[in-house]
């Protein structure tokens, strides 16, 4: 999650982009595990990082 934190605060890539990156399946799976390991959302967790 960590990395996962750095690519939404410092890049502009689509959360889509940065999902396979980091090796999930799709987005929708990145969605469900960075919610339950935060409590956000990737897309509300880089609009409050910016």
């Amino acid at each position: 999650m960590r990395r996962a934190k750095d690519l939404l605060k410092s890049s502009g890539e689509p959360l889509s982009g940065i999902a396979l990156m980091l090796g999930f399946s799709d987005q929708s799976h990145f969605n469900r595990v960075f919610r339950r390991h935060t409590g956000f959302t990737p897309a509300a967790f880089r609009r409050l990082a910016r």
